[in-house]
C-alpha cells in the first residue's frame, strides 16, 4: 500500500474472522471499497500470511489460475500485484508508474 500510495482493506485469516476469502468475497470487498488492486506476497510463510493458505482462491491466484476480471499488473519473487481488469484508466496509470520491481 505504501508503495502504491493507496489505502488498504486487509483480508484477515480465520483466527480473526469467520469470513471465507472466495472469490465472490474479495469482488464484494474491491467493489464495496472501490479497489481496483489485489496484493498478495509469494514467498510469506503460513504462519506469516495465513490467510494466502486458507483461501483456495488467493493461493490459485499466486500458482497463475486468474479469473476473467482480474490481470498481474507487477510482480517480482516478493509480492505479486493484481489489477482489476475493468478498473479506471486513472488507477492504471498510476499503477504502472508504481516503483515495483
Amino acid at each position: 500500500a505504501y508503495a502504491l500510495q493507496r489505502e488498504v482493506v486487509s483480508l484477515v485469516s480465520s483466527e480473526y474472522s469467520e469470513q471465507i476469502w472466495n472469490e465472490a468475497a474479495i469482488r464484494q470487498v474491491m467493489d464495496s471499497f472501490r479497489s481496483d488492486v489485489l496484493i498478495l506476497y509469494p514467498n510469506t510463510s503460513a504462519e506469516s500470511n495465513p490467510v494466502q493458505v486458507e483461501s483456495a482462491f488467493l493461493s490459485g491466484l499466486l500458482h497463475g489460475e486468474l479469473p476473467s476480471w482480474l490481470t498481474v499488473a507487477a510482480e517480482n519473487p516478493d509480492v505479486k500485484i493484481f489489477r482489476r481488469v475493468d478498473a479506471p484508466s486513472q488507477s492504471a496509470q498510476t499503477l504502472s508508474n508504481s516503483p515495483v520491481r
